[in-house]
């Protein structure tokens, strides 16, 4: 980036007036106001979050253990989980602070600028080193002491360290970020007002007051499925897909599943096979009001309701209903953190559908399904083209950060 200047590697642990990780924090510890407890969760890759759910401890707890208090312009360092070794500055803020222990607080001497540093930090030569030192199997981590052997590309003018060069860097680099982070912003705008544009179609469609109102069980056939004892090894070593809640996820067309079952399992459980076009929703759990439509043959453990809609109801009309209904079913379930409804609840819901000679009408329920589909399926191919573009700006990023300290030794 900057040809002609004169360069010297510096441990981080040396550039610093305080190098220290933050605090032993436990749960019993906190209280729901006070001083702020900064986590990992916190340190993003250069920028800080500032998450709406936050920790505190009291005065009195910041005493009692002996806390170190952070301050605006200090750098944190995470050191788990992935990216470790990633860091940003603590902006000003309304609260006074301290961090969490798996954080290592950096407080620079007067001569290093805090964003030279902290973008130099995120960079790849320094990240690099940071991954040849962590250890750990399950829970991947580096150490302080190995974090503080990190070496930094520092820039010299008369053999010391040249401020107004690392502010120059800075200042150049946080021009990129900016225009970067407006790019990103109208990318995130525009994912967001596509997400909702199935469901405006479905609102539109479905607030119709031609339509005539059913509750679900006068229009569909609904049950549930089962699981096999555990205890025989030999039940899950089938050829039948088996499915579980937790894998709906509103496919239209599902097929596979991660466990299988057998013959055996099926004729001496509640199990059941259900056939092509079932319906399935999701009936506890973190998926509860999940949907699914079977393009194979399969069964289901207990906690997924199968739903088959009467002849003169298209099951794609039905998954679409429900999906758009969804929301309002949930409101309805019981159960604290992990909410449940019941097949009672699902047979009472009520079902809109166009009708012709008063019946359902299959022609209009088809002409909806296929607008929807339509939709949904631009909807897709937009949001699809948004992750791609996010990335593409994350890897660009990642390359501005490479680039620019690519240095003299």
């Amino acid at each position: 980036m900057i040809m002609n200047t004169k360069w010297r590697k510096q441990k981080i642990s040396d550039i610093a007036t305080v190098f220290d990780d933050g605090n032993w924090i436990e749960s019993k510890d906190q209280s729901p106001k006070g001083i702020w407890l900064v986590q990992t969760g916190n340190i993003g890759v250069i920028v800080f979050r500032d998450k709406e759910m936050k920790r505190f401890v009291s005065e009195d707890t910041f005493k009692r253990l002996d806390c170190t208090e952070i301050f605006a312009g200090d750098i944190l360092i995470s050191r788990l989980p992935d990216p470790i070794g990633r860091a940003c500055i603590i902006p000003k803020t309304a609260y006074r602070m301290i961090t969490a222990v798996d954080c290592t607080i950096l407080r620079l001497k007067k001569e290093y600028e805090p964003r030279y540093i902290n973008y130099l930090l995120n960079a790849e030569q320094t990240k690099s080193q940071v991954y040849q030192m962590v250890t750990g199997s399950s829970r991947k981590r580096i150490s302080r002491k190995n974090l503080a052997t990190v070496e930094l590309s520092i820039p010299t003018k008369d053999g010391k360290p040249d401020l107004a060069e690392q502010k120059q860097i800075a200042d150049k680099l946080d021009k990129v970020f900016s225009e970067i982070a407006k790019s990103v912003d109208k990318i995130k705008l525009n994912k967001k007002y596509t997400s909702k544009t199935t469901y405006s179609e479905l609102l539109t469609t479905f607030s119709d007051e031609d339509l005539k109102t059913y509750s679900l069980e006068e229009v569909c056939d609904t049950t549930s499925g089962g699981t096999p004892s555990r205890s025989n090894s030999a039940y899950y070593n089938g050829d039948i897909s088996w499915l579980k809640s937790g894998e709906l996820n509103d496919n239209r067309s599902l097929s596979s599943s991660e466990e299988h079952i057998s013959e055996d399992a099926i004729k001496k459980s509640n199990a059941k096979v259900f056939p092509s076009g079932t319906v399935l929703m999701a009936m506890y759990g973190a998926t509860v009001g999940k949907l699914g439509i079977l393009s194979a043959s399969a069964s289901t453990n207990q906690a997924v309701c199968a739903i088959t809609p009467h002849k003169n109801i298209l099951n794609e009309y039905m998954f679409w209903y429900l999906y758009f209904y969804r929301d309002e079913l949930v409101k309805k379930a019981f159960g604290g953190a992990q909410p449940n409804i019941s097949q009672t609840l699902i047979r009472k819901l009520p079902i809109k559908v166009p009708l012709k000679d008063n019946q359902p009408d299959l022609v209009k329920q088809k002409e909806i399904v296929a607008k929807i589909n339509a939709i949904q399926e631009k909807q897709e191919k937009l949001t699809d083209l948004f992750s791609r573009q996010e990335k593409l700006f994350a890897s660009f990023r990642s390359s501005v950060l490479s680039q620019s300290f690519q240095m003299q030794t």
